[in-house]
């Protein structure tokens, strides 16, 4: 099979706090070992915690637009 390329972006996703609206929220370093992996996040203003499938910030790669 053969290589292919094509013009990708970076978006950087954040999660605001559900809490406060205020702060985003940040992973604590920890990860939960289960299946899928858990990561603990706390709001970067009021402290609340959650927990999420991925960590926050993250990048997601798109398709570039086309002119």
């Amino acid at each position: 099979m053969a290589e292919t390329s094509k013009p990708m972006v970076a978006h950087q996703l954040d999660y605001a706090c559900d809490a406060c609206g205020q702060g985003v929220m940040r992973s604590t370093g920890v990860v939960l070992a289960s299946y899928p992996a858990h990561y603990p996040h706390r709001c970067s203003e009021c402290g609340s915690a959650s927990t999420f499938h991925k960590q926050y910030p993250c990048i997601e790669w798109r398709d570039a637009p086309q002119n």
